[in-house]
């Protein structure tokens, strides 16, 4: 009976021990279940930081390309407009440059009008006077033959002086007339044989 009770005291132990292995190999087992558990959430969250970090280093490069992209259009747009205001300043300076030429070209044609005048005034004026003295002497005249102060000698000695005043003062009009002609149409050759 002693042995049969130490066989079963025996058995029960062994199933205890064994059972409180099993037990152990299950807390151990739990443990690196836990561990494995643990390991693998800190695994997710360092992949999920990285992954998280990758994206953010991914967006801050995208968004420093796409600011590079403006940045370059940008000056490539400042490049553009500067080389068209300095071909504007390089037209407008040609613009100046033949504006002063064409002032100071219209400063000396005024300056020779002026002159062509102030040469027409006197011209005019030396012409006027050539033809007052003959017209005032042809009205005198014919005043006195109007009132029939002059005798028949008097009169034929004056009619000859008056015709060549009267000469005289004709091919100056003339003249006059064919210079006038000569400045508005310019002169002209009709070369003819005779």
């Amino acid at each position: 009976i002693v042995t049969a009770d130490t066989v079963k005291a025996v058995e029960k132990l062994q199933y205890n021990y064994k059972l409180q292995k099993k037990e152990d190999v299950n807390v151990a087992l739990l443990k690196d279940k836990k561990l494995n558990e643990v390991q693998i959430l800190l695994q997710k969250t360092t992949i999920q930081r990285q992954y998280a970090m990758g994206c953010l280093i991914g967006v801050a490069l995208l968004s420093a390309v796409i600011l590079m992209v403006f940045y370059y259009r940008n000056l490539q747009i400042k490049k553009k407009d500067n080389e068209l205001l300095i071909a504007s300043r390089q037209e407008i300076l040609q613009q100046n440059l033949e504006i002063t030429e064409q002032h100071e070209e219209i400063i000396s044609q005024n300056e020779q009008l002026e002159q062509i005048n102030a040469t027409k005034d006197k011209l005019f004026s030396i012409i006027s006077h050539d033809l007052r003295s003959p017209v005032l002497t042809l009205q005198d005249t014919l005043t006195l033959f109007n009132s029939e102060l002059l005798t028949r000698e008097e009169i034929t000695s004056i009619s000859a002086e008056l015709l060549a005043n009267v000469t005289g003062t004709s091919a100056l009009l003339d003249n006059v007339l064919y210079w006038a002609k000569s400045q508005m149409e310019g002169i002209s050759r009709n070369k003819q044989a005779f």
